[in-house]
């Protein structure tokens, strides 16, 4: 599926520039030309759709041929029929092709020779448009020559000689390239033999092609295809991130495998390049997702809570420039592109404008902690929780239920990640979504607002100590699918006559809560937390193998003493009246250091 991420997500991975080695530099880009229409070696005149108009209903000019074939004088549909006639006699006109002592004959078809007749009469039309009645035009017969149907033709009259050299090839299946090696056996100068056919075809003389084939090696080797497989498995290797402004899509590799080919060149290279109709249809499936009208912003019920709606510009995908856009990626080793998007059209109500008639003008409370460092698993929890709680509206006199915010946490965008449900080292659907409860707990502890329901973590995390935070500021929340009941929350009051919007952003690891609304006029001051030590950690090391780290890792993760922390806070009003004084107490039982590892690491990291 196509993963819509918001900008607040992390950074992607850096770019990674694949490296070309000389012989590695065989494999071209994603422009050398492979295709019939564009290997007609200048044979093929613009063709005029429009032959009706000015001297193309008149006489053809005296002394005017097109090829061998005189049309002075004719006019449209005479000169048709004479040049259709020549045409109809060069293509039934059988060539002579001696491989070997071997004699064939071959329509020109069969090699890949195509003689046009309305081409040229339209070319003849064309040129004869602003020049001299009286002066002589001459148009060479236009003739298109496909190169992949002559090599298909030579290899055939190879194996019935005794066998052809079968070139090197690689197959994608699914993200995994497989190559088929390449077999000795008659080759020919295909290159000489090509030359000597495209030089005959504009003397418009009866084809005579001859060769030697000899035993030898193919034109793709082994060697060759392995260059390529090695290619294509290190563009598979990571996702393309798509870009557009403050948001991010991200193609994985199942995606972009069906869309990729490797190809073999008319001059026996290999090429890696899209297939066109796959590649269209990614086009389309990606501007599905941005293509859209103007939209308002709007405060959406959603029942379980109510959502600020950011209003929209009416845009289109670009989808000739994206095109190209992927072609330059894969060509340079990129895996990050950049969408060219129109805008057509403006809201008539911005995000600005509908904050603003809910009285929601200024930041009153301000949480933040660190995630980097976090694995696959908890990285991608926080930044979805937060996704998900942005954007929140909470009713003047209302209360903010995280768990309400957030929503279902098993509706499958979660993914199992380290948490304190089963002990210290556990792991858990959803692990690192405290992360962002805690972050907006702080916020509302700035705010000065009211804490109807808290809980503190059983265990420290030494993510929520990270950026100078001392122990006792965070906030775990439990969701018990099962039992509901039994699920923790953590819940704060609005206790202005306004609306609240919570803001929740992730930059870099960092992950940044704010409480917008209309100003309280509050002071909010706290004393120094009082730390107690209630139990001292074990030096006992737990390793704990985590299917979702990446290959060689080993993560540490400190030993933490149990303690009990006292944080109180003051909330004074802006004539310095004391609005309330409140005392959070959180107890936490000690751990030894815990070593988490991937699957090939866990032996290893047992005796360390």
């Amino acid at each position: 599926m196509l993963v819509r991420r918001p900008m607040t997500a992390s950074v992607p991975a850096p770019l990674r520039h694949v490296s070309r080695t000389a012989r590695r530099s065989r494999i071209t880009g994603a422009f050398r030309a492979t295709t019939w229409g564009m290997l007609a070696f200048l044979l093929v005149f613009p063709i005029v759709t429009n032959m009706t108009t000015g001297s193309s209903q008149e006489a053809f000019i005296t002394g005017t041929q097109v090829g061998d074939v005189f049309v002075g004088g004719m006019d449209l549909g005479a000169a048709r029929e004479a040049v259709a006639s020549r045409v109809q006699a060069l293509t039934a006109q059988p060539a002579e092709v001696i491989i070997n002592d071997q004699n064939w004959a071959p329509l020109p078809a069969e090699l890949g020779v195509i003689y046009d007749a309305e081409a040229s009469l339209a070319a003849m039309a064309l040129s004869g448009q602003d020049e001299d009645r009286d002066s002589t035009q001459v148009v060479p017969l236009a003739i298109s020559f496909n190169p992949v149907v002559f090599t298909t033709w030579i290899d055939s009259r190879l194996e019935e000689l005794g066998g052809a050299a079968v070139n090197a090839s690689v197959t994608i299946d699914g993200v995994k390239a497989t190559v088929t090696p390449g077999t000795s056996g008659l080759v020919v100068d295909r290159q000489t033999v090509e030359a000597t056919l495209l030089d005959q075809l504009s003397s418009l003389q009866p084809i005579f092609l001859a060769a030697e084939a000899s035993v030898g090696d193919p034109t793709i080797t082994t060697e060759e295809a392995e260059i390529a497989r090695t290619q294509v498995q290190e563009v598979l290797a990571e996702p393309y991130i798509l870009t557009e402004g403050e948001q991010s899509w991200t193609l994985i590799p199942e995606q972009v495998a069906p869309a990729m080919r490797i190809v073999p060149t008319s001059d026996g290279l290999l090429q890696l390049s899209w297939d066109a109709a796959v590649l269209d249809a990614l086009v389309e499936h990606i501007a599905a997702e941005i293509d859209g009208e103007a939209a308002d912003s709007w405060v959406q019920d959603l029942g379980t809570k109510s959502w600020l709606v950011p209003a929209e510009e009416g845009k289109s995908l670009d989808r000739p420039a994206f095109v190209v856009s992927m072609h330059q990626a894969l060509a340079n080793g990129d895996h990050e592109v950049a969408l060219t998007v129109s805008v057509h059209a403006s809201p008539e109500i911005t995000t600005e404008e509908q904050m603003a008639q809910l009285d929601i003008t200024e930041v009153v409370g301000v949480g933040d902690s660190v995630y980097a460092g976090s694995g696959p698993g908890r990285t991608n929890n926080v930044e979805v929780a937060a996704y998900m709680v942005d954007g929140t509206l909470v009713a003047p006199g209302e209360v903010f239920s995280f768990n309400a915010a957030v929503g279902d946490l098993f509706n499958g965008m979660y993914m199992d990640a380290g948490s304190y449900l089963d002990g210290p080292n556990g792991q858990s659907l959803a692990g690192g979504v405290c992360q962002v409860s805690t972050t907006v707990f702080r916020a509302a502890l700035d705010a000065g607002f009211p804490i109807e329901e808290w809980w503190q973590h059983s265990y420290r995390s030494p993510f929520y100590e990270m950026g100078g935070w001392s122990p006792g500021f965070d906030a775990a929340i439990v969701q018990n699918s099962a039992v509901p009941e039994d699920s923790t929350d953590l819940q704060f009051r609005n206790t202005t006559d306004s609306w609240l919007m919570v803001s929740a952003k992730t930059v870099d690891g960092e992950l940044k809560v704010e409480l917008l609304g209309a100003n309280t006029g509050y002071a909010v001051t706290f004393d120094e937390p009082v730390v107690e030590v209630i139990e001292w950690a074990t030096d006992e090391v737990s390793v704990v193998t985590d299917e979702q780290l990446p290959p060689g890792t080993v993560e540490e993760q400190p030993a933490m003493d149990g303690l009990r922390v006292t944080v109180v806070r003051y909330v004074h009003d802006a004539e310095g009246n004391l609005v309330s004084e409140d005392t959070f107490v959180s107890t936490y039982g000690s751990y030894g250091a815990i070593r988490r590892v991937s699957p090939d690491m866990a032996e290893v990291a047992s005796g360390q």
